[in-house]
Formats: C-alpha cells, structure tokens, sequence
C-alpha cells in the first residue's frame, strides 16, 4: 500500500469523525456551568466546527436551495451527504493512486 493511499485513508477518517463528533455534539446543550467541562464541550465542538465548516456549508447551502430543501426541514442532512461525498472521493483517490504505483 503506498504512502500516499494510507494518508488519503487517515484524511477521510479524521473528517469522518469530526463530522461525527459535530452532529453528536450538536444534540446537547453546552454545559451552563463554568469549569473544565465546558471548556472541553466548547473546545471539541470549536475545532469539529472550525475543521468541518468549509465542507458542511456548501452542501447545507446545496440542500436549501434545492427543492428538497427549505427552511421547513426538520432535521440536517449535509453531514451525512458531507461523508457519503468524502467516501466517493477518497475511494477515486485510492483507485487513482493505485493505478499510478
């Protein structure tokens, strides 16, 4: 396996699980509290946010502009068009890279 498949492979994986950790965090409200719960509440959504944010938009702007979309939806569905897309191209990427070496 080349160098160059295996990081293609760590790239999708680390975005699978912000995007992961993003929806999941975005289900509870942050802690009221002040204290190291919180901070790690805001500093984990903060870097899933900050790190997924130029993928999530697009397609989140994608949906409600489309008919299917709308402000009327109920539920957000770029996160997991985000990963269905991250997999169909990281699978192009290695199939690439495997008819190159």
């Amino acid at each position: 396996m080349a160098l160059l498949e295996v990081a293609i492979n760590w790239f999708a994986n680390i975005l699978f699980f912000l995007i992961f950790m993003r929806a999941i965090l975005s289900w509870f409200p942050p802690p009221q509290s002040d204290g190291p719960l919180k901070q790690l509440y805001q500093s984990l959504a903060g870097a899933a946010h900050f790190m997924t944010e130029p993928i999530i938009v697009p397609i989140r702007n994608l949906i409600h502009n489309s008919p299917l979309g709308g402000s009327g939806m109920g539920l957000d569905f770029a996160p997991l068009i985000a990963i269905v897309l991250i997999s169909v191209v990281r699978n192009i990427l290695v199939t690439l890279v495997r008819g190159i070496f």
